[in-house]
C-alpha cells in the first residue's frame, strides 16, 4: 500500500510543510480564549501585540494551508486543477475540524463565520494556484 501512496517518483517529504502548518493551526486553536492577561507588564504587552479578534487571521492562515497542499499534491502525477481542488477540500475539511475542536476549548467557540472565512481563504489560494499554473506556467506545472 505504501508503494501506491508514495511511488518511487514521489517524496513523502512533500507533505511535511502543509502538515507542519496544520500542527501550528491546531496549537493556536487550542489556546483557551481567556488567558488572564490582566496581570503585570507581560499581560499588558501581550494585549497590545495580539489581536483582540482572530477573525482576520482565518483568511490568510487557510490560504497558506491550501497553497501548501496544492503544491505538495503536485508531487503525485496529477493536473493542477485536481491539485487545487484537493488542496481546497483538505484545507476546508481541516477548518471544519478545527472549529469543532474549538467548541470544547474554554473561552473559544465554533462559529459559522469562521468556517466561511476559512473557506474563503482556501478558495482564494486554490484560485490563485490555478491562475499561476495556467497563465504563468509555473516551473514543473502541468496545466489542467
Amino acid at each position: 500500500m505504501l508503494r501506491w501512496l508514495f511511488p518511487s517518483t514521489v517524496r513523502p517529504a512533500a507533505v511535511l510543510y502543509p502538515a507542519a502548518w496544520m500542527v501550528i493551526v491546531l496549537v493556536m486553536s487550542s489556546v483557551p480564549g481567556d488567558l488572564g492577561m490582566d496581570e503585570g507588564w507581560f499581560g499588558a504587552l501581550l494585549k497590545r501585540l495580539l489581536p483582540s479578534s482572530t477573525d482576520p487571521l482565518h483568511v490568510p492562515g487557510y490560504a497558506v494551508l491550501a497553497l501548501l497542499w496544492c503544491r505538495a499534491l503536485r508531487a503525485w502525477p496529477m493536473r493542477a486543477g485536481l491539485s487545487a481542488l484537493l488542496g481546497f477540500v483538505i484545507a476546508f475539511a481541516f477548518g471544519l475540524l478545527m472549529e469543532w475542536h474549538q467548541a470544547g476549548i474554554p473561552g473559544r467557540v465554533a462559529s459559522a463565520s469562521d468556517v466561511g472565512l476559512n473557506a474563503a481563504g482556501a478558495l482564494m489560494a486554490a484560485g490563485l494556484y490555478m491562475f499561476a499554473a495556467r497563465h504563468l506556467q509555473v516551473r514543473g506545472s502541468r496545466p489542467s
